[in-house]
């Protein structure tokens, strides 16, 4: 095995199963977290706040890490966005570089406008939100910086048991509404979803797995890795329903157009390259 494999954001969703997953390969794991550490006990944990760009660096310089897969990443306000994502980034592609080492970045397919879907590696970033923006500029960044790195793009990152957080709202809403009614004896409805976006969920295994796998392909660059299914977020929102056993006529379809919001419509990613190069298999939902 190679040395010390460093996840930021392992207290997160995502970095922690991240960790898990390489810790299960038997790597040596280290983790950072800003607020609280996860409940695994198995790795060392450091603490780290992306926006001290010094802290970033002494960090980086003192663990010496083989391979950073950085996971890590705030997005509440444009500000945290710009602070963390962007100059955090920076902070960490710089320290990696210096170190030496392997710098496995985790983006978003919202980098894109949702108008030219499917996207491919070498399709150029439109985004139209704040988080878009801020990954794109941190793409960017890691590209420029780092000799050795990966840019992984991904989509909603989904498990539907043990719910991930997204899909838990969804099941608590419709276990709560079940069987009730309203004062005018009309069976209520659960939770609103758009039937105007479109994405890829990625089991959450999968990802984690192929984020370990590529600590020692040698693939070097952009890759797309999500899962094999176009559906909208109301499409995923049935899927979700019918799996844990819920009716599913308790979603109601909404469009982010009625809304008012401009968001990316479409953000279908091609995967064909990832399939090429990883052994990890990206299957379909449940």
């Amino acid at each position: 095995m190679a040395g010390l494999l460093l996840i930021t954001g392992a207290s997160g969703y995502v970095g922690r199963a991240t960790a898990e997953a390489a810790l299960a390969s038997g790597y040596d794991v280290a983790g950072t977290y800003h607020r609280a550490r996860a409940g695994l006990r198995d790795m060392p944990w450091e603490p780290l706040d992306l926006s001290d760009a010094a802290a970033v660096t002494a960090l980086i310089a003192a663990l010496r890490p083989h391979t950073v897969i950085h996971t890590a990443a705030a997005w509440g306000t444009p500000e945290e966005a710009e602070v963390t994502i962007v100059a955090g980034t920076s902070s960490l592609a710089a320290a990696a570089s210096s170190a030496g080492a392997r710098l496995i970045y985790l983006s978003t397919d919202v980098i894109f406008d949702g108008e030219h879907a499917p996207y491919r590696e070498s399709d150029p970033p439109a985004p139209l939100t704040y988080y878009g923006r801020a990954k794109a500029a941190a793409e960017s960044i890691v590209a420029r910086v780092g000799a050795d790195h990966v840019i992984v793009r991904t989509s909603l990152v989904t498990c539907f048991d043990p719910p991930d957080p997204r899909t838990g709202v969804v099941v608590e809403a419709l276990r709560s509404e079940s069987g009730t009614r309203d004062a005018g004896g009309v069976a209520r409805t659960g939770p609103t979803l758009f039937s105007d976006e479109f994405r890829c969920p990625i089991r959450t295994g999968d990802l984690a797995q192929a984020l370990v796998e590529l600590v020692a392909n040698p693939f070097r660059g952009v890759l797309h890795i999500a899962g094999p299914e176009r559906l909208s977020r109301y499409g995923l929102g049935l899927r979700i329903a019918r799996f844990h056993g819920l009716d599913p006529s308790g979603i109601r379809a909404g469009t982010a157009a009625d809304d008012g919001l401009v968001r990316p419509r479409d953000c279908t990613l091609d995967t064909a390259l990832a399939r090429e190069v990883l052994k990890t298999i990206l299957l379909p939902l449940p």
